[in-house]
């Protein structure tokens, strides 16, 4: 059989007749489907409120980088700047004037005038970590001293200033400044130069000092090592050791135990500046685990089995010789 154009016409016809009648037949077959409908996601997306984007309030006088934050929760801009009220004669600005403002509308809600800490150049400064949902607290470090604002309230605390179990020297102006400040669930926890770590519990919006555990001093009158025992809402600890590395500005909060746990907080104070530690944990009236912590690597020891059921005198005695 000899393929003519006519033959050609003919079987293209029928292809095409085909694929376009398959295509209606299944459009009009379906009930459901609509001419020009489109089953996509798009079509049918539903449109995304904007989120709720930092307010850019407008600022007054100058303000150093990291001396603003924003309590999102809250929609409030809390803010430390140096302006004319603030600047001093001799020394020029002075960032000390707290500022808060209604993220909506950049209303200036409150405004306080912190007092000169040591040097009127010496800035006040918002803390590294701050702000617990909880609470509504953000921490405000001076050079020694600390506040508590309360966002919520519009309250301030009284000032607090770290303070020591042993007595501490300072080495030169620098001594006792603040380098470190965070808001740790409900607790504030930082660093003082040349001074060591240390921790206050916040009540009410007001700091409370919490006092050290233990406290192991690494050279003499000039470095010591302190272990906090913070308590839970459910009676449990959690045992830290907080550290700073003075070269390259590291904080760690260093939390020993895998979780809080229900430890006797009672100790002879003259066993407080003991290397090792021994923390026991109540399982059961009859039953305790003992938890060593080594004061001077600022770490947990793992006791034998055989070790943590001796007597405490004989565990020291174990950690003393096979513990560098």
């Amino acid at each position: 059989m000899r393929f003519t154009f006519h033959n050609f016409l003919a079987i293209f016809a029928l292809t095409f007749f085909i694929a376009c009648g398959g295509d209606t037949a299944d459009t009009n077959n379906n009930p459901d489907t609509e001419v020009g409908s489109q089953t996509d996601t798009a079509a049918v997306a539903m449109p995304i409120p904007d989120a709720v984007k930092k307010p850019d309030c407008p600022k007054e006088g100058t303000m150093l980088d990291g001396n603003e934050f924003w309590a999102e929760d809250v929609n409030k801009l809390v803010r430390i700047v140096a302006t004319d009220k603030t600047k001093d004669p001799n020394l020029g600005d002075s960032h000390r004037f707290l500022q808060v403002y209604d993220g909506e509308n950049c209303q200036l809600l409150d405004e306080k005038t912190l007092p000169v800490d040591v040097s009127a150049d010496f800035a006040y400064s918002i803390a590294d970590i701050t702000y617990n949902k909880e609470s509504k607290i953000v921490a405000i470090q001076g050079f020694k001293q600390i506040y508590c604002y309360d966002v919520l309230k519009g309250k301030m605390s009284r000032s607090v200033e770290p303070s020591f179990i042993n007595e501490r020297y300072a080495e030169d102006a620098q001594s006792g400044q603040i380098k470190r400040l965070e808001v740790w669930e409900n607790y504030l926890i930082g660093y003082s130069q040349d001074m060591g770590s240390f921790v206050f519990k916040l009540e009410e919006g007001q700091p409370k000092v919490v006092e050290p555990f233990a406290e192991f001093e690494i050279l003499e009158g000039e470095k010591y090592n302190s272990m906090f025992l913070l308590k839970s809402k459910d009676d449990t600890y959690q045992a830290i050791l907080p550290t700073y590395d003075i070269n390259s500005s590291e904080f760690k909060v260093n939390p020993i135990l895998s979780e809080p746990m229900y430890v006797n907080t009672t100790i002879n104070s003259k066993y407080r500046n003991n290397r090792f530690q021994l923390l026991k944990e109540t399982v059961s009236d009859t039953e305790k685990n003992v938890i060593a912590v080594d004061m001077k690597n600022n770490q947990q020891v793992d006791l034998p089995a055989n070790v943590e059921k001796m007597k405490n005198t004989e565990i020291l005695e174990w950690l003393g010789k096979n513990t560098k």
